[in-house]
């Protein structure tokens, strides 16, 4: 039984053309039991269907299907502020970005700032790529990157204007970058989007389990980004180790990407869940650490030019 009776949040990213709007209409047709609440970062661009819309009024779109859809044309929390006082008449939260936004920053506000997660919480960030030009985006565009690393769930999309050889190729890349997203395949969208609403990306138990398998020895490199998993079995002292990661991320967050782990602290029996948006910093207790086997932090940091030994010199200064 789901206890947390807050409203769950997804935010869908990727590239202009990608399908995100695709995947939005999808999501409302094939959920009819689930209200929607939807931001739209460009309604009237690339929008709802038209047919959906029944009335306006203070950038609130009233839809045919009971769904409540608004336009981020002002700050995100004041737009969050307008749907908490509607709270009751919508059991999920959508949120389709531009396709050269940093979905970091819409999903700060759900994991660090406590007034939002009184009301909401961040099921998952679920990214469309556009298969058959993903490398070249990532070559050119920053945000490609910010996407892909961003993301909990990777749709590859326009698969059969793809090889099989080049999406091995692309799932392959994608996997390298950030290995903590599930992945699935398809055509115009074509896919049950149910699944993509109940992903927990955030909970303490899938951050544990995600860690967990990633390989002990995982570290990739894509040209200048790269993922590095990080081992210690010695405890850690969380003061110090708190002040680096704030100090870390205050003057290279633009470089570090994300981060996510599990930490042994010293004198916590449990596990301590970490993990890292922006500027911001989330930790939660996890699961308490077993009898039989040796306590042992894991963390995986994505990045831009990382110096991995320095990285590894700077985590070691803080173990208790």
């Amino acid at each position: 039984m789901n206890t947390d009776l807050r409203t769950p949040v997804t935010i869908i990213t990727g590239f202009l053309g990608a399908g995100k709007t695709t995947l939005l209409n999808r999501i409302i047709s094939q959920n009819t039991d689930t209200r929607f609440a939807i931001i739209e970062n460009e309604f009237g661009e690339t929008s709802i269907d038209s047919d959906l819309v029944l009335s306006e009024a203070d950038d609130i779109f009233e839809l045919a299907n009971g769904c409540i859809c608004c336009t981020l044309s002002g700050a995100l929390a004041d737009t969050l502020a307008k749907l908490i006082q509607r709270k009751d008449q919508y059991d999920h939260l959508l949120i389709e970005t531009t396709g050269i936004a940093n979905p970091q920053a819409v999903a700060a506000p759900f994991l660090a700032d406590q007034t939002v997660q009184q009301y909401f919480r961040l099921d998952a960030t679920l990214c469309l790529v556009d298969t058959p030009h993903l490398e070249e985006a990532l070559k050119l565009q920053q945000e490609a990157t910010w996407q892909i690393s961003a993301a909990d769930y990777l749709i590859f999309n326009k698969t059969d204007l793809a090889s099989p050889e080049l999406l091995e190729k692309i799932k392959s890349l994608s996997a390298a970058i950030n290995p903590f997203a599930l992945q699935v395949s398809t055509q115009n969208v074509d896919l049950d989007s149910s699944p993509l609403l109940k992903v927990q990306s955030s909970s303490p138990q899938i951050i544990e389990a995600q860690t967990q398998a990633i390989a002990a020895d995982h570290d990739h490199l894509h040209q200048h980004i790269s993922s590095q998993t990080y081992r210690f079995t010695e405890a850690f002292d969380l003061i110090k180790l708190r002040h680096f990661i704030q100090v870390l991320l205050m003057f290279q967050s633009s470089r570090i990407y994300r981060m996510k782990g599990i930490l042994h602290i010293s004198g916590l029996p449990e596990r301590m869940i970490f993990q890292s948006v922006q500027q911001q910093t989330v930790f939660s207790k996890g699961s308490p650490w077993e009898s039989n086997i040796q306590p042992e932090s894991r963390l995986v940091v994505i990045g831009k030019d990382l110096n991995r030994s320095q990285f590894e010199k700077r985590l070691k200064s803080c173990l208790a």
